[in-house]
């Protein structure tokens, strides 16, 4: 059993993430630092939107469609983008994989120009990998680049199917056989083979499970940083009610070291680290298309 060590402070949103022309932003699923500007990808919004330390949206890149509709047909319909990582000088951005219409990646380059990519053959391969990670409960939450892989982060269920964390090769083009090849780059890509899974560990005192929603790496303590909730739903499609938050330590072999309790009323769906790299940012994702996702900064805890 871990025990927490402490209540993580979490400050007031200094502001509701809001557009330029005013509308509301109640979905942030996914948050980056890079280049020292901060970026947020929502799950059912067509916008990559640079946002300012006050909430504020300084840019906003359209992407290269368009998904605004009704809530209702929204659910079904949207891509369900859901985490934002970088890779090398690009961002590429995640969607949660949980139906056959939430296959497809936006490769982000240096000149904020997107490029669709289909992952379906990845997430078959992921599917195979893990009797846990079968289609039906896929829902990929967070994403991390390294050196030489990408670590997708699978989100728990209610059920008692635990986080998981998923290694795939970053390798160049030509190292495998084509079949087994997805393309991020023309230079390079991910290999099919040798995917790796480890249950992540992310419990409470009372043996309720958190459900990681986002992941960051702390290359100065070689660990991962996993933000998490527990939501009352049973499967990897729909939303439930919020019921508690908490932050995780992670060692790179994902086994978790320490685990903090948050004090915070919203879902928090997107973690980054603050600049001054003692702190992390955190967005919200309300699942209420009336109420804004807010912007929170936190201390790191060690």
């Amino acid at each position: 059993m871990i025990t927490p060590q402490f209540l993580a402070e979490i400050k007031p949103p200094t502001n509701n993430i809001v557009l330029p022309d005013g509308k509301k932003i109640s979905s942030a699923s996914g948050l980056v630092r890079f280049n020292n500007q901060y970026y947020i990808i929502c799950d059912d919004y067509a916008a990559l939107l640079q946002l300012s330390l006050k909430g504020e949206t300084e840019q906003k890149f359209e992407l290269p469609f368009d998904f605004q509709v009704e809530p209702a047909v929204l659910k079904k319909s949207k891509f369900d983008f859901e985490s934002i990582a970088q890779f090398e000088t690009y961002l590429v951005v995640f969607p949660s994989a949980s139906k056959p219409n939430r296959m497809k990646c936006l490769l982000v380059d240096p000149d904020f120009k997107f490029s669709t990519l289909d992952f379906t053959q990845l997430f078959q391969a992921i599917s195979k990998s893990h009797d846990a990670l079968e289609f039906s409960n896929l829902n990929i939450e967070g994403s991390v680049f390294l050196k030489d892989k990408l670590v997708l982060f699978n989100r728990s269920l209610k059920s008692g199917q635990k986080s998981v964390a998923i290694e795939i090769s970053v390798v160049k083009a030509g190292a495998v056989d084509s079949s087994s090849f997805v393309s991020l780059t023309k230079e390079k890509g991910l290999s099919l083979e040798n995917i790796r899974t480890f249950d992540l560990e992310m419990t409470d005192k009372a043996g309720q499970i958190f459900s990681l929603t986002d992941a960051v790496y702390d290359e100065s303590r070689k660990m991962f940083w996993l933000l998490s909730a527990i939501e009352n739903t049973t499967n990897s499609y729909d939303d439930g009610d919020f019921q508690g938050a908490a932050l995780f330590a992670l060692s790179s072999e994902y086994k978790t070291i320490n685990w903090w309790p948050l004090s915070i009323a919203t879902k928090p769906e997107g973690l980054a680290f603050h600049e001054d790299n003692r702190h992390f940012l955190i967005v919200t994702d309300t699942d209420d298309v009336s109420k804004a996702s807010q912007l929170y900064r936190m201390p790191c805890p060690i």
